[in-house]
């Protein structure tokens, strides 16, 4: 399971680390096992993981945005690699393609949602993403951050994966000191779908949707 210092690894920011690890005794994650899952050796189709409470339901709008996957060492572009974000009003849904991964490499996945991106005073210099770890702190971002699972590349660095997030839904939060302000802006919150390291390593990858 990660702790706070593990999220402090997100984009390999120094200054958010030390804030995090002086935190890390605080952090309470409200998934517990069975929640690992392991990739297929094939990209696709994803292994999925679902945080909502309901099914799925009809939508009378659906707004899907498309990415590629890049990286959080140094914001170069995964080639090959691919990412999908469906958005309804009930909430959120991603789909992940993903390589240069290291063969057998298990990774966290995380939901980083910031409702109100406007807010967001700090621009990820790697990956030109407006908002990052320092504006889960701002208070009017309104952010949120959620555990989704450990999961395995397979044998040649490949992992493919979906996850839903309900509006509202507190599924996989943190917990203190990170914000759970759940989703409560699923067309116009900036979202991450962030990869790194367990236990203390560093942010390796991250879909990352946002009005650019």
């Amino acid at each position: 399971m990660p702790d706070a210092a593990h999220v402090a690894h997100l984009y390999d920011q120094p200054a958010l680390g030390r804030r995090l690890h002086g935190a890390a005794s605080v952090l309470v994650l409200l998934l517990t096992a069975g929640t690992s899952c392991t990739a297929d050796e094939r990209v696709g189709p994803p292994t999925d993981v679902v945080l909502s409470g309901a099914g799925p339901r009809p939508e009378a709008l659906t707004r899907a945005e498309h990415v590629t996957v890049q990286s959080l060492s140094d914001g170069h572009i995964v080639r090959g690699s691919n990412a999908t974000l469906k958005r309804r009003s009930a909430g959120l849904a991603v789909k992940v393609h993903t390589k240069e991964l290291d063969p057998g490499e298990s990774v966290d996945v995380f939901w980083a949602i910031f409702n109100n991106p406007a807010a967001c005073t700090h621009r990820n210099p790697l990956t030109g993403a407006p908002c990052s770890p320092p504006d889960l702190f701002v208070e009017d971002t309104q952010a949120s951050l959620h555990y989704v699972a450990t999961l395995t590349a397979d044998a040649h660095g490949k992992l493919s994966y979906s996850a839903r997030l309900a509006t509202g839904s507190t599924a996989g939060c943190v917990g203190a000191p990170f914000p759970c302000h759940t989703v409560t802006n699923p067309f116009g919150a900036e979202v991450h779908s962030p990869m790194f390291v367990p236990n203390g390593g560093p942010g390796r990858q991250a879909a990352q949707f946002f009005d650019r």
